[in-house]
């Protein structure tokens, strides 16, 4: 009880309190000196019992080493400690908020998902379309949507471009937190960054156990931008039976190292050192996979692509635009009997916020168009 109090405080707080424990116990350890009481007397001078001294001993020590330790410690502290009291053996919805509802008719619902995979609750939006509660018979199609590096978790949900297209091309539209640099993929180095597991074996049946969703491939996307536009082409090259489409604005495609041996420095946290583990780094290349793909046949559900012309990423979204276009002619040259279908678009832009908000009704387009598409019949 002690500790979580102390961890509470602020440091300036906890030095205060030092100062005000110290002097309470000078002055229970002290002698009372104040004239005329009889107990005052020298030869009778009362002294605090052993377990007082120890209480008040064990105040200060803890406030000590919380006002010593850094502020990250102690909350990883406070969370491992809540951690051990939770029920990780299920992935479940837990936290749910009261539903808020937006000003294009949609609703936005908060919660989090539990995920066992990474001993920890993963913060998570939705936002239903208005024919969720005009239809309550009626099963709707899922674009999951991925943020980028340091952006909120939340925001595809303030897309309101996106929001308004779901009035007459309704779908449910899912967003989670994948931290600020967890790239949704699986990390060799640390078990809470575990976030394609997290996302076909915790997060989509947990979605679809409380949601009226349409559960056939084709009638689930994901999308996402920069960080998050290269996560939602990785989900889709990993599972492209459970993933129908996928899109991507300003995609971060290039980061792996697989073209130019140099990947984004926030993945060393991830995967261990590249030149010491280059094999952790290449499963995870778009062009490595794309190219892979090509080469055993195997069909891939249909991309859009989305930059600004005035993007630091135009360059490596040109290169996968190329590189998909050589792919094609690889196909026809080798009378595969398919090709990829993909869609490339630029327009002006940077990258940032606006071009992303407003590049947000295409993408629902394009993902809409592809949840029209009849399932698969299965093979008796």
């Amino acid at each position: 009880m002690t500790n979580c109090i102390i961890r509470s405080l602020t440091v300036r707080s906890i030095k205060l309190l030092i100062c005000l424990v110290t002097i309470a116990a000078l002055a229970a350890v002290a002698p009372a000196v104040e004239q005329g009481d009889p107990s005052t007397m020298p030869q009778k001078s009362k002294r605090p019992q052993a377990a007082e001294v120890a209480e008040v001993a064990e105040v200060v020590e803890a406030a000590q080493a919380a006002a010593e330790k850094p502020n990250g410690a102690a909350k990883a502290e406070e969370q491992a400690e809540n951690q051990e009291s939770v029920d990780y053996s299920k992935a479940a919805i837990v936290n749910r908020d009261e539903p808020e509802a937006l000003n294009d008719g949609t609703t936005r619902i908060t919660f989090d998902v539990r995920s066992p995979s990474m001993k920890r609750d993963i913060k998570t939006a939705i936002v239903l379309p208005p024919a969720y509660e005009a239809e309550p018979q009626r099963r709707f199609p899922v674009l999951y949507a991925l943020h980028g590096m340091g952006a909120p978790y939340k925001a595809f949900t303030d897309m309101s471009p996106l929001r308004r297209t779901m009035k007459e091309r309704p779908f449910i539209l899912v967003t989670f937190s994948g931290d600020a640099a967890g790239w949704y993929i699986d990390s060799t180095v640390r078990d809470d960054s575990q976030f394609a597991t997290f996302f076909f074996d915790e997060l989509i049946p947990s979605i679809d156990e409380g949601f009226r969703t349409r559960t056939e491939a084709t009638a689930r996307g994901v999308t996402g931008f920069s960080m998050g536009g290269y996560g939602a082409m990785q989900y889709m090259l990993s599972r492209p039976d459970v993933i129908g489409s996928a899109s991507a604005l300003s995609g971060a495609f290039s980061y792996m190292g697989e073209l130019s041996g140099r990947p984004h420095g926030s993945l060393v946290s991830l995967l261990g050192n590249y030149q010491q583990n280059q094999d952790n780094y290449l499963k995870y290349g778009i062009f490595n996979r794309i190219e892979q793909f090509v080469k055993d046949r195997k069909p891939l559900p249909p991309i859009y692509l989305h930059c600004g012309t005035e993007d630091h990423l135009i360059g490596e979204n040109r290169q996968l635009a190329a590189f998909l276009i050589k792919q094609n002619q690889l196909l026809r040259s080798e009378k595969a009997g398919y090709s990829i279908t993909f869609q490339y678009q630029e327009s002006p832009g940077a990258h940032n916020w606006p071009f992303w908000r407003d590049a947000s009704a295409g993408v629902a387009d394009f993902h809409y168009r592809v949840f029209q598409t009849p399932p698969a019949k299965k093979d008796n």
